[in-house]
């Protein structure tokens, strides 16, 4: 597993409130996976996703996007080429927006 390690010129944003409460949303939806996606905190650097268990809050993988635009349609395809589809995908709707500039959707294996 790869750590990253922050960059301590770049203010770094506390991301537990928000993950959690994503999380939370999950559980109550009966998703067994969460997807995150944050853009990144250094210029020109691309989003990274990373997708979560409800149950147990541990990361099931993660990857970077290699484009600093947001793409919802190469995230999807990601996730279909891992074996997974998205709620937002499958229902063609907008990724829940979160408040600190990420977004999330649940995960479902087809």
């Amino acid at each position: 597993m790869s750590r990253y390690l922050p960059d301590p010129s770049v203010p770094v944003a506390e991301l537990g409130a928000p993950v959690h409460a994503a999380l939370r949303a999950a559980r109550e939806a009966g998703a067994p996976l969460l997807a995150l996606t944050y853009p990144s905190r250094t210029p020109g650097g691309s989003w990274h996703v990373t997708v979560l268990e409800t149950a147990t809050d541990d990361v099931r993988f993660d990857f970077h996007t290699g484009s600093a635009q947001w793409d919802p349609a190469a995230v999807e395809r990601e996730f279909r080429r891992r074996g997974y589809d998205s709620l937002a995908g499958m229902l063609h709707q907008e990724w829940t927006q979160l408040i600190d500039g990420g977004r999330s959707t649940h995960l479902f294996s087809p």
